[in-house]
């Protein structure tokens, strides 16, 4: 049983779907209750994540290496910028797109929620054998990788 529904004998392709989903909101509320009042989103981490690795990337490149669809991604800057945690700047090269940059105050809030999110990710995982949780992570990324064209809200 997953949560509150029965896993059918003969699950159907699309119940994976189910088990995505309830996987991604048992992660994120986990990580939620750890956070320090005022915190990253999930959100918020992986796209604050994704600019602290890339070097001054366009929305674009946070959407290829996130899968987070342009609405989402649009909003989680506004808020960050709000704050003070990224600065925005229209790209030389194309006017329609801005340079992302993480501020030192977006520094800091990644260090404070990496433990979170590193423990939340611990403790989904904690119920599986060492090989599950290897064999489960592989899979997750040849799936990803498998994913080459850009989503679209």
């Amino acid at each position: 049983m997953i949560g509150l529904f029965p896993v059918p004998r003969s699950a159907p392709p699309a119940y994976l779907l189910h088990l995505i989903h309830a996987a991604t909101q048992r992660v994120d509320a986990l990580y939620m209750q750890a956070l320090p009042l005022g915190g990253l989103t999930p959100v918020q981490f992986a796209v604050l994540e994704a600019i602290d690795l890339l070097h001054r990337p366009s929305g674009n490149d946070i959407i290829a290496l996130t899968r987070i669809d342009r609405s989402t991604l649009s909003d989680a800057l506004r808020r960050m910028a709000g704050r003070g945690l990224v600065s925005k700047k229209i790209s030389k090269n194309d006017r329609r797109a801005h340079v992302l940059r993480i501020t030192a105050a977006g520094k800091s809030a990644l260090k404070l929620a990496r433990p979170v999110a590193d423990q939340a990710v611990a403790s989904l995982l904690g119920e599986l054998p060492e090989h599950d949780k290897r064999a489960f992570l592989r899979a997750l990324q040849a799936i990803v990788r498998a994913g080459t064209v850009p989503l679209e809200a």
